[in-house]
């Protein structure tokens, strides 16, 4: 995952046709959209001469070719002290040490920076610095809103495992599919750290605001309100579009259309949320028993 830090990854949830619905076709420019053209392979320009050292990796090259475009030549590169400073604020949100600004100054090998860097990257605090990043894209919070603000206990494990997940350098698609679908791919025993870990993963599911009021008889419409937000959120932080526009109508400016934004509305209208209990005393079976003992005391 720690190859995706610099930039946006766009995975693709794709609805199942309705076979007997038919619906608007997407014109020919529609599915030109720059966004879900797939990556193709591009060889770095060449530069000239005098050029070539400022260029220390392909991504510079790059940079480098548009600058002279435009007439423009890079600043100076900063002193040892102000890089890693830059870098560590950037990684971690922490200021380096006195001892470890030193040690960089010191450090004359020419592999001096890569060594920082990958001692950054390895720290826990990458994981909670770009962890947060995430956690406002998916709204998380540990309470539901409105007027009850309703306290969902055990959710920060959800905070901890995104965490954990930056600083295992987990693929980015698997970070998604255990979020959308974790408790779908459980196996066996719920106890496992394994299983664990997905119904922790699809804890993505209960973030977001929820209505709930005394003698509420809008259910409907509050469960109505949660999916909307889900489905808003899925394309957001999933896809990188904003589908709540096609919620009323097409959309004006993306190729989405209203009946697609249904559809896949559709997929997370069919999941439904139940409680589970995550690493306590009790197992889940001698949960659910108390509970059932509980009930009938009623």
């Amino acid at each position: 995952m720690r190859s995706i830090v610099s930039f946006l990854l766009c995975s693709s949830l794709a609805a199942a046709p309705l076979a007997a619905a038919p619906g608007p076709e997407y014109r020919r420019l529609e599915r030109a959209y720059w966004a879900f053209q797939p990556p193709k392979p591009t060889q770095p320009p060449a530069l000239p001469s005098d050029q070539q050292q400022w260029a220390s990796t392909p991504i510079d090259a790059f940079v480098m070719a548009k600058l002279a475009a435009e007439g423009l030549r890079p600043a100076p590169e900063a002193d040892r002290a102000t890089l890693i400073r830059r870098a560590y604020f950037a990684v971690t949100g922490l200021p380096p040490s006195p001892s470890e600004v030193a040690d960089f100054e010191a450090d004359r090998s020419p592999d001096a920076w890569e060594k920082v860097v990958d001692g950054l990257l390895a720290s826990p605090h990458f994981g909670e610095r770009f962890g947060q990043q995430w956690l406002d894209v998916v709204r998380f919070a540990e309470t539901e809103g409105f007027e009850y603000d309703r306290y969902l206990p055990g959710l920060w494990r959800y905070r901890d495992y995104v965490i954990e997940s930056f600083n295992e350098d987990k693929p980015y698609d698997a970070f998604l599919r255990e979020q959308l679908a974790g408790d779908e791919m459980v196996e066996g025993e719920e106890t496992s750290a394994r299983n664990q870990q997905l119904l922790v993963a699809a804890g993505f599911h209960r973030l977001g605001a929820v209505r709930r009021n005394a003698g509420n008889q809008e259910v409907a419409s509050s469960r109505n309100e949660v999916l909307t937000e889900r489905t808003d959120i899925v394309g957001a932080a999933f896809l990188g579009l904003t589908v709540g526009c096609a919620r009323c109508h097409d959309h004006k400016f993306d190729p989405i259309k209203h009946r697609d934004y249904y559809q896949l509305q559709a997929f997370l209208a069919a999941a439904e949320e139940r409680d589970v209990s995550l690493g306590g005393a009790m197992t889940p079976a001698e949960w659910r028993d108390k509970t059932k003992e509980l009930r009938g005391k009623l």
